[in-house]
């Protein structure tokens, strides 16, 4: 055997293995993960200002201020200054600065008292089965 002849079959052998391997792929469609469909369109808002009360706009009739659970609700600051909303254990938007807003999704049921941590205002909200 020459000296040569033993890196080139190692060369000769990679090389069938790298082809090997990529036509084993060829024709066969990458599996692609599949990512749940969710709906972020808020369904109620509540602005925030720095005096008044507490304003919800809901984005249907309701004759309550009631959302169903698994809503979005939208969080604007449109005061001048720092505003929190603190709602329980159920959430906590942290500080948000003016012209600020963060997005909630309420999946606890039952009533719920949102509070302005900077101002004290307190506003009630209904978080009904959905459905």
């Amino acid at each position: 055997m020459s000296p040569t002849s033993r890196p080139l079959r190692t060369a000769l052998l990679a090389c069938a293995l790298a082809l090997g391997a990529s036509g084993g792929c060829a024709g066969s469609t990458a599996q692609t993960p599949t990512v749940a469909s969710v709906n972020f369109e808020p369904v109620a808002e509540l602005h925030v200002g720095d005096s008044g009360p507490l304003q919800f706009l809901l984005h249907e009739v309701t004759t309550e201020a009631a959302i169903p659970s698994g809503s979005v609700l939208l969080v604007v600051n449109n005061g001048h200054v720092d505003h929190r909303i603190q709602a329980g254990s159920t959430f906590d938007t942290g500080t948000l600065r003016p012209g600020d807003e963060t997005s909630v999704v309420l999946t606890k049921e039952g009533p719920l008292t949102l509070v302005d941590t900077t101002t004290g205002r307190e506003v009630d909200l209904t978080v009904r089965p959905s459905g």
